[in-house]
């Protein structure tokens, strides 16, 4: 193995594949490989033509392989969640990743844009009686609790740009935007925000990201936006 700190220094790992194992991981049952690195991490490799990485064990953390997702190239990105009722479509090479730890009535969505321009893009789900009382009332009084109380406690001067603030639709319910500024240890940073208020579940949808790369980031955040479903 070779580090590129360092100068470059060549590390020799012992490797060991001492038998086959059948795993069962949520993605289905698979024959493996057992492959043991002398470093304490041991992974299962799928025996098959696909090489999937199945199960590892690497210092107190463990995995199994939870999906498989075959994309074509250029192709959009969509997500499901009959669970949580809603869908949406990303752009292509987007990658979506729910947040593990994500609690009953609260859904986090992570999403990654291509270059990672974008610091944090996230939509986040949680039913609508986890509110207080008067952030139910509009979208407006909910993007004010979260932006005023949650989010300001969290980052540094954030302050929503007065004049920002528009009424649009969102799954066919009125929602609200607005964009703040705010500064990420003492670097300026910009967010978009969306909220929108629904009998069940209620969204917010959140971007931040350097000022320079706003205005690209927001169109395209808007676009993911457009196409989120809700029937919950």
């Amino acid at each position: 193995m070779i580090t590129t700190l360092g100068g470059g220094a060549i590390i020799p790992i012992g490797v060991e594949v001492p038998k086959k194992e059948s795993i069962d991981a949520p993605a289905g049952k698979f024959d493996c490989f057992k492959v043991v690195l002398e470093v304490g991490q041991t992974f299962w490799i799928s025996d098959d033509a696909h090489r999937y990485l199945v199960k590892f064990d690497a210092g107190g953390a463990h995995a199994h392989l939870a999906s498989i997702t075959h994309r074509k190239p250029g192709a959009p990105v969509p997500f499901g969640d009959t669970t949580l009722g809603v869908s949406f479509t990303a752009p292509a090479d987007w990658v979506i990743q729910p947040d593990a730890k994500s609690e009953k009535r609260k859904t986090v969505l992570h999403l990654l844009d291509p270059a990672a321009d974008a610091d944090h893009v996230l939509i986040n789900i949680a039913e609508t009686d986890l509110l207080p009382a008067g952030a139910r009332q509009s979208p407006r009084a909910m993007a004010e609790h979260n932006l005023g109380e949650n989010l300001a406690k969290a980052l540094q001067d954030l302050k929503v740009r007065p004049d920002s603030w528009k009424p649009l639709l969102v799954a066919g319910r009125p929602a609200v935007s607005c964009r703040a500024d705010f500064k990420q240890r003492d670097k300026a940073m910009a967010m978009f925000a969306v909220h929108s208020v629904g009998q069940k579940n209620s969204e917010a949808f959140l971007l931040a990201c350097a000022p320079d790369k706003f205005d690209e980031l927001q169109t395209t955040f808007e676009q993911i936006i457009a196409t989120y479903r809700a029937t919950k």
